[in-house]
């Protein structure tokens, strides 16, 4: 069974953080991370500026740190089975 994260970010103060959640099947043990990346100057590569992981039965959501740039950001999500790496599903927003 595939799970796919929903994945946001929410204004706090001057930064963001990103935010991401996922239900699977209260028996499973879910694993989700989020990470927020930010890039410097188009085409340069993303970099991890922040991340959070959450193990939970069924239900997860996890929070990163705030992140204060202006640097163009996108944020990440990866949520699954946690024993099963081949079934877990990664999905980003749009950069902003």
């Amino acid at each position: 069974m595939l799970n796919q994260p929903c994945v946001w970010h929410e204004t706090d103060g001057a930064g963001v953080v990103g935010v991401a959640q996922v239900t699977a099947d209260p028996s499973q043990l879910t694993i989700v991370k989020v990470e927020v990346r930010t890039q410097h100057a188009w085409g340069s590569p993303w970099v991890t500026a922040a991340s959070a992981t959450t193990y939970a039965q069924g239900f997860a959501k996890a929070v990163t740190p705030r992140v204060v740039t202006s640097d163009l950001k996108i944020v990440c999500a990866t949520a699954g089975p946690a024993q099963d790496v081949a079934q877990q599903v990664t999905t980003c927003t749009n950069p902003f």
